[in-house]
């Protein structure tokens, strides 16, 4: 899925990957230290908060459904949003903000890693918000997230590795279980919205995902990522978000309020 075809060419992280050789885990590892956003940097936020940030991922999983973008994109999104959020300027920011830094985070995480047909224009992303803000302000928004990164656009996502740890359990196991390949992608797309997962790598979000996906699906195959990559508490956490979003089951407000993984998921 991360080859041509939906996106209409190589991800620029499979291409950086496919040219750094023998050393791809090298450069897939420094690449996750310097991007990996502070952990509790929401808590130093004066006017938005994890709730907050939750509810719009949802809402770009949302706008990524309709335009046919794949949710690594989302991924990445997210990732620009949250070091844009963590600079030390944006501490006072005020929530009526938020959308902006969302759909514009969005619009340039798409600009990069798809093709032109799937280009969201600064004057589509304004009437995404239903026009709370103009063209003008998204096109300003884009500069400020634009110096805030600088060239550190290519991101490892735990989506990303999740789909390629899949690739291998296939091959190994000369096949593999539908319900858990789709399982492991979910928990992965939840990982993403909730901010208790920013203390986690990608790599242990990945490795996290597929174990709770093989014991909810109940698979016999034997899966042993690499005990580094173990986390008890990221699984925990997984377990907990996978059992709020069931059918049947009592939500609490913030899980009560996203909906567009488990409408999507609940059709595959």
């Amino acid at each position: 899925r991360n080859m041509v075809g939906r996106r209409g060419f190589m991800s620029p992280l499979s291409n950086l990957l496919r040219a750094s050789g023998g050393g791809r885990k090298f450069v897939e590892a420094e690449l996750m230290k310097q991007q990996q956003p502070p952990a509790l940097y929401l808590s130093r936020l004066q006017d938005v908060n994890a709730r907050m940030r939750a509810i719009l991922i949802d809402w770009l999983f949302l706008i990524a459904q309709e335009r046919a973008v794949l949710f690594e994109t989302v991924h990445v999104a997210a990732n620009y949003l949250d070091r844009y959020l963590s600079r030390p300027e944006q501490g006072t920011m005020s929530r009526s903000n938020l959308q902006l830094v969302g759909i514009t985070c969005l619009s340039m995480a798409i600009d990069y890693e798809h093709a032109d047909n799937y280009a969201i224009s600064d004057k589509r992303a304004a009437h995404y918000t239903d026009a709370t803000y103009t063209e003008e302000q998204v096109a300003t928004m884009r500069t400020q997230i634009s110096c805030a990164l600088g060239a550190a656009r290519t991101v490892v996502t735990s989506r990303y590795l999740v789909s390629h740890e899949l690739m291998r359990q296939r091959e190994a196991h000369g096949g593999f279980c539908g319900v858990a390949e789709v399982a492991a992608m979910y928990l992965c797309d939840l990982a993403v919205q909730h901010a208790a997962f920013l203390q986690f790598t990608p790599l242990t979000i990945c490795a996290s995902a597929v174990r709770v996906a093989w014991r909810i699906a109940v698979i016999g195959m034997p899966y042993k990522p690499l005990s580094a990559d173990i986390s008890e508490k990221c699984e925990a956490e997984m377990e907990k978000a996978f059992r709020c979003l069931q059918p049947g089951t009592t939500k609490d407000a913030l899980y009560s309020e996203l909906h567009t993984l488990y409408e999507y998921y609940a059709e595959q």
